[in-house]
């Protein structure tokens, strides 16, 4: 699984337990820890600690992700999922306000929304499905091109 598909997943996983506010950083060119963060609200310790167990649980269940650790679910105000190249963080809306890390992060255009990210994966998915159909389409008259020379 490449790492925008991994990207994708945590976030659609995050979405579908009512994580709000998910953005992702790419992190490349600043971070020798990690390749991307994403960072999400919860709206509450509970809601935090319900979060964090469930991506733990389901990210497993896909090809391409290798979990590595969690750190601050004891309090779960802010949780840390560390999938090794991509750290999954999970604050309440107090603790996300109060350090926002998006502005400690922010390096130009290196932020993106979870919807953004979904819609440029897609349509970069498309021009590749399309890509590919076309070539299948051309491979496919190159070979009756073949057959009727041969004919004649």
């Amino acid at each position: 699984m490449e790492i925008s598909q991994n990207l994708l997943t945590i976030c659609k996983l995050l979405e579908d337990k009512k994580a709000e506010d998910i953005l992702i950083i790419d992190a490349r060119k600043m971070s020798n820890v990690a390749d991307f963060y994403i960072i999400s609200t919860s709206t509450s310790n509970t809601h935090t600690k319900g979060i964090a167990d469930f991506l733990e649980i389901e990210a497993l269940k896909f090809k391409g992700f290798n979990y590595v650790n969690r750190e601050g679910f004891n309090l779960s105000e802010w949780v840390v999922l560390d999938f090794n190249n991509i750290f999954v963080h999970i604050l309440t809306k107090t603790k996300r306000d109060y350090y926002s890390l998006e502005k400690l992060l922010n390096e130009g255009n290196n932020i993106k929304t979870y919807d953004k990210f979904k819609k440029e994966y897609e349509k970069k998915e498309n021009k590749i499905e399309k890509s590919n159909q076309e070539k299948k389409k051309e491979n496919r008259n190159n070979k009756s091109n073949k057959k009727n020379y041969k004919k004649s």
